[in-house]
Parts: structure tokens; C-alpha cells; sequence
């Protein structure tokens, strides 16, 4: 959008649990499947306005267009999770159930392209934070 134009929208990171697992236990193919099979799965669970992308190994960025209350955010985050928790992937046999990490960041202001890496790095780190919180201490 135009530089100075007010925006609003979340951004969220979401990062699959143990995809090293699975790719070293299955092979590089099973962790080809279970990355289409998650991006297929945030689409569908989404609105058409919102945006979904991968930007890692095992990383999607998720834009949330106009939704900034954290009460929204949080419900859409919850659809997430039980969307893709409850779709398991059968891949050649075997059925690899999928768990995810989800961080966000919500963004209301004036349209400001200097600000995106901020902006990633905060989802990025709310990610790691709720990463951290789901795994059990060594």
C-alpha cells in the first residue's frame, strides 16, 4: 500500500514441531510431502485475503489483512492448530500426525516497508517463545 497510508495486519510464524524428525526417520521425500501438505492445509483454513508463504526449512509466514484484536488473532491461531493437527498426512504407508509453533505480531500504523524485518523478527521471537513453552525440558 501507498508509504504513509495507515495499515493494520498480524503476522504470523509458524514453525512445524520435529520436521527434523521426520525427515531423518522418513527421508527428504516425507518432509517434501508434510511442507505441501501443511501449506496446503494453512490455505484452505484461511481467508482468500490472507496470505501464506514459506520463508524457511520449516517455516510459513502467515499475513492476517485487517486483523489486529488479539482475541481474533488468537481464535484464528487455535482454527490453525486444529486444523492441521487433526488432518494427518498418510504418505506411503505411514500416517505422520503434525503439531506446529505459532508466533505473532500485529501491526498498526503507517505503511512502512523499513519496518517489515522488525516486524518479522517480533513474530519470529513470539514463535520461539510458545516453541519453547510446548517442549518438555531435556
Amino acid at each position: 500500500s501507498r508509504k504513509g497510508s495507515s495499515v493494520q495486519f498480524t503476522v504470523l510464524n509458524v514453525d512445524l514441531n520435529k520436521f527434523k524428525a521426520i525427515n531423518d526417520s522418513l527421508g527428504h521425500e516425507a518432509g517434501d510431502a508434510v511442507l505441501k501438505h501443511t501449506a496446503s492445509l494453512l490455505t484452505r483454513c484461511l481467508r482468500s485475503s490472507d496470505f501464506v508463504s514459506r520463508v524457511g526449512g520449516d517455516e510459513f509466514v502467515v499475513i492476517l489483512q485487517r486483523t489486529t484484536k488479539p482475541e481474533d488473532v488468537e481464535q484464528v491461531i487455535r482454527n490453525i492448530h486444529s486444523f492441521i493437527e487433526y488432518n494427518v498426512l498418510r504418505w506411503n504407508g505411514h500416517r505422520i500426525w503434525l503439531t506446529i509453533s505459532v508466533g505473532y505480531y500485529s501491526y498498526i500504523g503507517k505503511a512502512d516497508p523499513t519496518a517489515i524485518n522488525d516486524i518479522l523478527s517480533k513474530a519470529d521471537k513470539s514463535m520461539y517463545q510458545e516453541k519453547r513453552a510446548c517442549e518438555p525440558a531435556a
